[in-house]
């Protein structure tokens, strides 16, 4: 399935030659920086998904008592009880010291990482429906070979992880029992040098949801696959509110370096040949820089099934992936896609297919802006609906009514600010999408968000605009 990429690549090398001219956006000062590179202070307006990390995040409880406290070799008396007197980082990773009660950690607790950690951090426990294990390392930095590993363990948060520049493994959940209810926020990896942030393998992996983290590659690998996240089988996969950079350089053959993968589960351990499944992605702000042209993408959604949802992103491609893909969705068994209000800028050169449907399946395209020097909308055979966007590349394929092709007017493309100047045609010109499947379309970042942890406005009840962004009250 991998190699569908460079097959793409080539299929539509007509439609690349042919591309509408690149259109230009009148550009303006910035109303404000979308990104930063350390962890932000989140804008008071709108609600961001959840608060932003802090201290006050271990005052949990531990059996009726303050939260345990873990170091990387003890301090202290080691019972947990303080910073001075933390327990080593070994007894959160021996089973034993789970779910027996007294002194051990038992679902609803919270465990609180402080100081340099540099030893591996394996789940070797669970906690339960309505009472999460939270581990928390808001207080802590974790060294660049610090990796995370889950197996056969459910209902279970991690936290304010903050690694050190540089990281080089993974987190990786699988196994044959795979991992349920897992939820990543408000992690920070930066200059990565690794394979994959997130490498999920099983067929029984499920509900795990990333949500508020700064993931960003490092530029000098170039012997290796980097995707940032990546699922192999599973369902339920949950990634929201979060920004991504692919700086990713590598040029072998081989190599396919994409935001977010997923593909059908193949022989590993827990496999049974199922694709991946209902995906969110919502909320997050996408960046492509790459110094290389084949093999890169903003997603590569491959071999999937069930339904799910694209909507409320915001995607930069500066360089890189002009012969690979922006974002690319295929067909599986009776897959549904949803694509809503997404703002997509394409420098000329970059990410050749910049939205990239091929069949089997349905897909539906409402209230999406893309300004490309190349390849834009594209549907293979795919039963689509594309209504309502703004395509200033050129329509392609998408002949359904109310679309239009103006520039849609950024704010800076510059800069990466895709909010929409007063006089943009997108304004006001896209149409409402009920919510369904418990999610919300008539949300979005707010024109005054940042990222990671946008915060997020909800679209007017009657009049919505063409987009990702809901202007701020």
């Amino acid at each position: 399935m991998m190699g569908l990429k460079a097959k793409i690549g080539a299929s539509v090398s007509a439609l690349v030659a042919v591309a509408a001219l690149y259109l230009v956006g009148t550009n303006r000062a910035p109303s404000a920086a979308l990104f930063q590179l350390a962890p932000p202070s989140n804008v008071n307006v709108g609600a961001p998904l959840v608060p932003p990390p802090s201290a006050s995040l271990c005052t949990g409880t531990l059996n009726g008592t303050t939260a345990m406290w873990v170091s990387q070799s003890g301090a202290g008396a080691a019972n947990g009880t303080t910073t001075g007197n933390a327990r080593a980082l070994s007894y959160l990773t021996t089973p034993g010291n789970w779910g027996g009660g007294g002194a051990e950690i038992d679902p609803g607790d919270t465990v609180c990482l402080t100081g340099s950690i540099t030893g591996d951090i394996d789940m070797a426990g669970s906690g339960s429906a309505g009472n999460v294990a939270t581990i928390d390392g808001t207080n802590a930095t974790l060294g660049t070979a610090v990796g995370v590993t889950c197996g056969g363990r459910s209902y279970v948060t991690l936290t304010g992880f903050t690694w050190a520049d540089g990281l080089s493994t993974s987190i990786e959940f699988g196994g044959a029992s795979g991992c349920q209810n897992i939820i990543i926020e408000n992690c920070h990896a930066h200059a990565m040098n690794t394979g994959n942030f997130f490498y999920g393998q099983g067929s029984q992996n499920s509900n795990i949801t990333i949500r508020n983290c700064s993931l960003e590659q490092v530029t000098n690998s170039t012997a290796q696959q980097e995707d940032i996240l990546k699922f192999e089988g599973g369902s339920n996969f949950t990634i929201e509110g979060s920004r991504l950079v692919l700086r990713a350089n590598s040029n072998c053959v081989d190599c396919h370096d994409d935001m977010i993968q997923t593909y059908q589960c193949g022989g590993g351990t827990g496999c049974n040949g199922s694709p991946p499944s209902n995906l969110t992605i919502r909320y997050n702000y996408f960046t492509m820089d790459s110094t290389q042209g084949s093999n890169k993408s903003v997603l590569q959604l491959e071999g999937g099934g069930g339904t799910n949802y694209v909507y409320g992103n915001v995607t930069r491609c500066i360089q890189g992936a002009g012969s690979g893909n922006g974002h690319a969705f295929y067909g599986g068994t009776s897959i549904t896609w949803h694509a809503y209000n997404n703002s997509t800028y394409a420098a000329s050169g970059t990410c050749q297919l910049t939205w990239y449907f091929i069949s089997p399946g349905t897909a539906t395209f409402k209230n999406n802006i893309i300004q490309s020097g190349a390849a834009t909308w594209y549907s293979n055979d795919m039963t689509s609906t594309c209504t309502f966007n703004d395509i200033a590349g050129g329509l392609q394929d998408c002949s359904g009514s109310n679309n239009i092709t103006s520039t849609p007017l950024f704010t800076n493309t510059g800069t990466g600010d895709l909010t929409l100047q007063p006089t943009s045609p997108a304004k006001g010109t896209g149409t409402v999408v009920s919510n369904l499947g418990g999610q919300t379309f008539n949300s979005g970042p707010c024109t005054t968000a940042t990222w990671p942890n946008p915060a997020l406005c909800t679209r007017n009840a009657s009049t919505w605009d063409m987009g990702a962004f809901v202007v701020t009250p």
